[in-house]
């Protein structure tokens, strides 16, 4: 690779490539950009196209791995796309249990993942809630 915008421009090409297609996908496209402007040009090529900054949070998660390896490999498996490995912001209501009324009754309702955070409305998250943490109707776990 050369300078950012010959990079940046590699990257363009093959946004513009997959906007060419006869069937256009419908599946969201993320492309690494080292621009700004390259980021909204990728948007305005093709709508489901997104363009990301990925070297500095790459390069965040290597020290955190360096430095705190358990909360490096989190962050590494988060970024890894493999399925399971996801996170989530929903309420009670979307997750099928809008009768609970605790962070452990919650997590007891559901069969796959953990809670590991209730963010109430207008209120800042809370991460590692205890189960006794009562839970009302707007909060998203």
């Amino acid at each position: 690779p050369g300078p950012h915008w010959e990079v940046d421009l590699d990257t363009v090409r093959s946004v513009i490539s997959v906007a060419a297609l006869p069937r256009q996908p419908t599946c969201p496209i993320i492309a690494e950009v080292r621009s700004s402007e390259t980021s909204r040009t990728v948007r305005a090529v093709l709508p489901m196209a997104e363009g990301i900054y990925v070297r500095d949070a790459v390069r965040r998660v290597l020290c955190l791995t360096a430095i705190q390896p358990a909360v490096g490999d989190t962050f590494q498996t988060l970024m890894s796309w493999l399925e399971g490995c996801e996170m989530y912001v929903k309420s009670t209501e979307d997750l099928r249990m809008p009768q609970v009324t605790s962070v452990g009754e919650a997590q007891g309702e559901l069969e796959k993942g953990i809670i590991v955070g209730v963010c109430p409305s207008k209120q800042h998250a809370v991460m590692v809630p205890p189960a006794s943490q009562t839970l009302e109707p707007t909060d998203k776990l």
